[in-house]
């Protein structure tokens, strides 16, 4: 575990679920980074949180586990959570994280990390100073492919996404109650923005339901644009 208490170890085996349709690998493309190939011709996919039996029996958070799919419902990636149980109990959804996402071969194809901030998480004090601001790191292939980092707001949730040149490709803007997706029961969708916030352009929504075995599964559709590069759908 590093100084942020993020868990580092690469180790663990991870299988991706066995009950859905796989995405068939698309051919490698040319300035696209390896893995990526997949969202490249993507106008929007969701993300399936895999619930947690252990969570829903003693009520403890455990690492998330997610499957990203397509509009057809074949996965093409696998995401899981590396954090020790004592930060997310005592830090809940501000903890520090590192994600690895793989494909359906195994294959890391990026991983994301957010250093745990004690002040950050609050709307009206980013931007202020860094140890106010949440920021996402995104790598894929060993390197920088983006961040994602919060702005400030009076009421809003609003974030940047930047390219690898710190260049704003898009931004995100929540709804007035939402913080961190979680508050009132209104309607909780992020807008996906042009780079000058001016015209919307995607959105990010989320919805939960009720699994067979009677456990919550969030989910998270995702639109853009099927020309955004595809490092920025990643992102």
């Amino acid at each position: 575990m590093d100084k942020e208490g993020i868990q580092t170890d690469t180790k663990t085996s991870v299988k991706p679920a066995n009950f859905c349709r796989y995405m068939a690998k698309p051919a490698p493309i040319e300035n696209i980074r390896p893995g990526l190939e997949y969202l490249s011709e993507l106008d929007r996919f969701k993300i399936e949180k895999i619930p947690s039996l252990s969570e829903a029996i003693i009520g403890i958070e455990t690492n998330n586990k997610y499957i990203i799919k397509n509009l057809n419902d074949e996965q093409f990636y696998y995401a899981y959570e590396f954090t020790e149980a004592c930060i997310r109990l005592c830090c809940g959804s501000r903890r520090g994280f590192r994600i690895n996402v793989l494909d359906n071969y195994r294959e890391e194809v990026m991983n994301i990390t957010r250093n745990y901030k004690s002040c950050a998480g609050h709307c009206w004090f980013a931007g202020c100073c860094q140890c106010c601001t949440y920021e996402v790191v995104v790598m894929a292939s060993g390197k920088l492919i983006g961040t994602i980092r919060q702005t400030k707001s009076f009421w809003k949730s609003c974030y940047e996404i930047l390219d690898e040149n710190e260049k704003i490709v898009v931004k995100l803007k929540g709804p007035c109650c939402a913080v961190n997706f979680c508050c009132c029961s209104c309607e909780k969708r992020i807008k996906v923005l042009t780079s000058d916030g001016k015209f919307q352009i995607g959105n990010i929504t989320k919805e939960s339901i009720e699994t067979n075995e009677n456990r919550k599964a969030d989910i998270y559709s995702i639109s853009f644009p099927v020309d955004l590069a595809a490092s920025a759908k990643g992102i």
